[in-house]
């Protein structure tokens, strides 16, 4: 298995991706940049993007999948996007 370091490397290979929320695109409490800007450019690409992962409800601290949703919808990019399913 080859070790990917930058999500430009396989960009063209694919229509669509999986992008798991914890731990990637937030901490449980605060979005991480890095991973958002890579959604952009993802949507902007016309690339499909699923956001997937687990919500343990142990933790009242941490943001709820509903709460991501909500998020993430409030960016430009996406909130503005028609292709994307709200």
């Amino acid at each position: 298995m080859k070790k990917l370091n930058h999500l430009a490397e396989i960009y063209k290979n694919y229509d669509t991706y999986i992008i798991d929320l914890w731990g990637v695109i937030h901490d449980g409490v605060r979005l991480n940049p890095g991973a958002m800007e890579a959604v952009k450019n993802l949507v902007q690409g016309k690339k499909k993007v699923v956001l997937s992962g687990e919500y343990n409800s142990d933790n009242t601290d941490r943001l709820d999948v509903t709460q991501m949703k909500e998020l993430l919808l409030q960016l430009p990019e996406i909130k503005n996007d028609p292709s994307i399913k709200k």
